[in-house]
């Protein structure tokens, strides 16, 4: 699958893959795709690290989300809910393991930490809704 990849090809994709636990050759080759897609980025970020792992992490973490589920929606959702939780301790949510092993795939684990310490955050967009494919 590696010979696939065209750009990013610094970027420590396998590192990614271990550490979340992807290992189904479908999901990695919606990311590889994903990445070839935005290669046309490649020139502009090149030489900027950190624009690069900021924005190269954000292609494969959506794309990894989105070979596993049709709807961004359900997902967005339920990390609302899991938010508001920590704040409002009566409002759980119900566990759901679907939705949580997505949320991994976000910036590791930080979903087990607190709202306030988060990094990543699920966030709709009013493009999105009106975008087809």
């Amino acid at each position: 699958m590696k010979d696939k990849l065209t750009v990013f090809k610094d970027y420590p994709l396998e590192k990614y893959l271990i550490e979340h636990k992807v290992n189904n050759i479908r999901i990695i080759s919606r990311i590889i795709n994903a990445l070839n897609d935005f290669s046309f980025i490649q020139t502009h970020i090149k030489g900027k690290p950190e624009v690069t792992t900021e924005i190269v992490g954000s292609i494969i973490e959506i794309a990894a989300i989105n070979a596993q589920t049709s709807s961004f929606d359900g997902l967005i959702q339920y990390a609302d809910k899991k938010q508001e939780s920590e704040f409002d301790k009566s409002s759980k949510p119900k566990k759901d393991t679907k939705y949580e092993d997505l949320l991994c795939l976000i910036e590791g684990d930080d979903w087990n930490i607190s709202p306030f310490e988060k990094r990543c955050c699920v966030y709709p967009s009013p493009i999105l809704p009106n975008f087809s494919c």
